[in-house]
């Protein structure tokens, strides 16, 4: 396993937020309010435009959508952005080990009393 040398790390990085792409934002944005206590950070999101495009290397890219603030952080903690483009491609099967994003864990006390998750 490769260990980080200082010289090679940003000076003063810092995590701010994860990007979920979700196929109605304020639906999924809702149950984390709900389910977690995440709490909106205005204003909503929507972004368009050519400099977006490039951005995002996708031709007519068009996104709305919201950040959330997590659970147990306060009000500068990082955030969960929600975002939902007006074209999206075919979504490809669910597969555990495909490469990419897989989860966001939260430790929290049990959804339902007397039912636990391992």
């Amino acid at each position: 396993m490769m260990t980080p040398r200082s010289a090679d790390m940003v000076a003063g990085a810092k995590y701010v937020h994860t990007n979920l792409v979700a196929r109605n934002w304020q639906q999924l944005a809702l149950f984390y309010q709900r389910v977690f206590g995440c709490v909106p950070v205005p204003p909503e999101r929507d972004l368009s435009g050519v400099d977006y495009e490039r951005g995002t290397g996708v031709a007519g890219a068009h996104a709305r959508g919201v950040h959330l603030l997590l659970p147990g952080y306060g009000s500068d903690g990082p955030t969960l952005e929600i975002f939902e483009y007006t074209s999206t491609p075919a979504a490809v099967p669910a597969v555990v080990n495909r490469p990419g994003f897989g989860h966001v864990p939260v430790v929290a006390n049990p959804v339902l009393p007397g039912v636990t998750f391992r």
